[in-house]
Formats: structure tokens, C-alpha cells, sequence
């Protein structure tokens, strides 16, 4: 049984790879665990932590170091990493924050300290692997200090085929800095970005829009996005910097770091850790809810049986956990249910003890 369940985990896990996952995508980084759709390259489990009380929006942000020495993933690096699987000659829109704080080290014109990348992966199907591939990122955040000033310098192309940035944001240590990207990820120059900083439009004007047009894939799988510090092993400095509100969507309102309303009458941001369970009698649901009311819980088997029902009067809106026992039940799949009024959301709970 336990083998089978594995089987349809890798199965969940491959569909999900095939681009299943919501077209709208927040992570606040105001809970730890975060999305589990948020990975890490880091050389400690320290270097990428939840930080309490640091936050662009919220409770927290996530906080990434990187140490002289740090190695993970073929490169010196600390950085979350997120597969959202774009679709090719569709439009798609990213957001996020960055602090560079006072306490920020910094090494006089080094140019490779990379804060932020879109980057390609090979096409296995076709015989690529990591080896072979030779591919840059073509869209990338680098920070520059030239001795007065600090810039982060956005870069767009294929290899660095525009050798000048497109953009060069003045950067104060302790502010925060909302990025937004409308992208087109295309093999041809139909693809494009756009790029606002503070809700300001910062690639150059070309007549009709702000759109800078290139070719921007190397193949047809989809790029990934990787949020932290990347740097050359020459800099010998301890660094942090903050990341906050990750935001995924289609339009520029769905990622508009101060829209705070879509998702606002519904349950969001549901999931579980851990998640699938193996070796635990619980698990900690974690969901974001827009009012104060009373929610119902309820677990239910692939038969349609519920094995929890539970109500919890007058829960306060915002991001909650609830803590799920599950000592009294089977292996196998649940679908745990969570309403308020007519809302209703559901997720998938897989038990492997």
C-alpha cells in the first residue's frame, strides 16, 4: 500500500511539473513553512530563515545569507527557487520586494553580486542535461556599489546579448524595492519585459510602449525564478539581504504588491506541512481567511466518508494554522475541507506512516 501511495505522490508530483499549479500564485513569507512550492539552494539550513518583524507587508520576509565558502547547486548562492511553469508566447506577471539592509557589506565595483534570475533548464527530452547546457539567464537583478553610489542593474538577453542594462535602479540601503515584470517568454523577438520599479516604469520608452523586445528562451521548457544573493567566491564579505511578497499572475493588478484584495473573499494560500505524512500523527494546516467567522473543518476520504469534523467559532481573519490530528487514521488520501458562510476550500492530505 505504502508503495502504491509513493507511486501516486511521483504522479501528483509529475502533474504538477506539467504546469498545474493555480495561474495566481501570492507568498507572503508571513508563515514558516512557506508554500511548498518555494525551494532552496543553500550550503546550511541557516542561510534562508523566516525573519519575524522585518517585512515589506505582514508579519515577516524571508531573510538570506551567504557566507565566504557557501557552496550549493554548482555556484556560491543562497536563493529560493520557484517552477511556475509559464506557458510559451503567453504573457505572465512577477512581483516581489528586496531590502538591502544597513549592515550590507559591499565590495567596490564587483559586478556578478546577482539578487535576482529568471533562468532556463535543459530540455531532457531532447537530450540536454546540465553538463552540456549552455545557457545564461536572461533575465537577472545585479547589485553594483561603484564606491558612491548602489544600483541593482537589470539585465535582459539571451547570454547577456544587450550588453548595457535596460534599466538602473538607484538603490538606498534599508529601503524596500517592488519589482513588477510583464513578460512574454518566446524563441523569437516577440518575446519581451517590462519592468516597473515602485509601481514606476523603468525600461526605456521605444516609441510605443516600454516594452523591450528580444528572444528570450532557449528551448522550450519553461524558465524558473531564483530569488537571494549569487556571487563570484571572490568577495569575502558576509551578506544579508530581505525578500518579501512573491506574487504570481496575469494581470498588473493580480501582482500589485499594494492590491491586497484578490483574494479577498475567499480562502487562500492553503497547505499543509507536513505534507505528504510519514512518521507523524499530525499535520499543521495553514491557510490565509478574509473575515472573522466561524470555520468548519472536515476530513474526508477517497469514499466520500468524513473522518473530522470541526468547528471553530469566530476565527480570526488573516493567516491561521489549525492543528490537524490524524493518530486514528489510515494511510492513504484525505481531502480536508475548510469553509466560512458558502466559501469552500479544499486540499489534498496524503498519509504515509
Amino acid at each position: 500500500m505504502k508503495k502504491l501511495l509513493l507511486i501516486f505522490v511521483g504522479l501528483c508530483l509529475s502533474a504538477m511539473v506539467q504546469g498545474q499549479y493555480p495561474k495566481v500564485f501570492w507568498e507572503t513569507f508571513d508563515l514558516h513553512p512557506f508554500s511548498p512550492r518555494i525551494m532552496f539552494e543553500q550550503a546550511e539550513p541557516d542561510r534562508i530563515v523566516y525573519q519575524e518583524g522585518i517585512s515589506r507587508l505582514g508579519a515577516g520576509c524571508v531573510k538570506v545569507t551567504l557566507v565566504p565558502g557557501d557552496f550549493a547547486a554548482h555556484g556560491h548562492r543562497a536563493e529560493l527557487k520557484i517552477f511556475n511553469e509559464d506557458a510559451l508566447n503567453q504573457e505572465v506577471w512577477y512581483s516581489w520586494s528586496i531590502m538591502v539592509p544597513e549592515s550590507y557589506q559591499d565590495t567596490v565595483n564587483f559586478g556578478k553580486q546577482i539578487f535576482s534570475q529568471f533562468h532556463m533548464l535543459p530540455d531532457f527530452d531532447q537530450g540536454e542535461d546540465w553538463g552540456t547546457y549552455d545557457a545564461e539567464p536572461m533575465l537577472v537583478l545585479i547589485y553594483n556599489f561603484n564606491g558612491e553610489d548602489r544600483h541593482i542593474y537589470i539585465h535582459y538577453g539571451l547570454k547577456y546579448e544587450n550588453e548595457e542594462p535596460v534599466a538602473q535602479i538607484p538603490v538606498e540601503k534599508g529601503r524596500w524595492y517592488d519589482f513588477t515584470f510583464q513578460l512574454k517568454w518566446s524563441k523569437s523577438d516577440s518575446g519581451f519585459v517590462q519592468a516597473w520599479v515602485n509601481r514606476e516604469k523603468v525600461t526605456p520608452f521605444n516609441g510605443e510602449d516600454h516594452k523591450v523586445y528580444g528572444r528570450n528562451m532557449y528551448n522550450y521548457v519553461p524558465p524558473y525564478l531564483k530569488m537571494g544573493l549569487y556571487r563570484a567566491e571572490e568577495v569575502t564579505t558576509t551578506n544579508t539581504i530581505y525578500i518579501d511578497e512573491l506574487r504570481i499572475g496575469n494581470t498588473y493588478e493580480e501582482v500589485n504588491i499594494l492590491n491586497t484584495g484578490i483574494f479577498n473573499d475567499t480562502i487562500s494560500d492553503l497547505r499543509f506541512f507536513p505534507n505528504p505524512v510519514n512518521g507523524f500523527d499530525r499535520s499543521l494546516l495553514y491557510f490565509q481567511i478574509p473575515v472573522n467567522d466561524d470555520l468548519s473543518v472536515r476530513i474526508i476520504d477517497t469514499e466520500g466518508r468524513v473522518h473530522r469534523a470541526k468547528t471553530y467559532p469566530r476565527m480570526k481573519k488573516g493567516h491561521q494554522q489549525i492543528n490537524l490530528e490524524l493518530n486514528d487514521l489510515t494511510n492513504g488520501i484525505y481531502i480536508v475541507q475548510v469553509g466560512y458562510g458558502q466559501k469552500i476550500k479544499t486540499g489534498k492530505l496524503i498519509l504515509l506512516r
